[in-house]
């Protein structure tokens, strides 16, 4: 489990790409055509933009096959994650009509 080490009330922003980068260096994606995947390895962000977390609450699981890949994807959730100090509204659902 990814845990936040400080209290915040919400979750100002999450950045998906380097979330998803850091799923491909655990073997979840690829970056060429002929890149393996590994099934077994992955990652799952639990908070949504402006859910209220406090310091050691869950952020997200990595699964993956060893230790130090592991430490790596939980750094990278970490430093994905943009945190408020104050109460935070969620981006509206639809940007724009046609």
């Amino acid at each position: 489990l990814v845990r936040g080490e400080h209290r915040v009330v919400g979750g100002a922003a999450v950045e998906a790409e380097e979330i998803g980068l850091a799923s491909v260096g655990l073997g979840a994606g690829r970056l060429r055509k002929g890149d393996a995947i590994d099934p077994a390895v992955g990652i799952v962000v639990h908070p949504k933009i402006g859910d209220r977390l406090e310091a050691g609450t869950p952020i997200g699981e990595v699964h993956a096959r060893d230790r130090d890949a592991d430490a790596e994807a939980a750094r990278r959730v970490l430093a994905a994650m943009d945190v408020a100090d104050g109460p935070v509204r969620p981006p509206p659902l639809v940007h724009t009509w046609l």
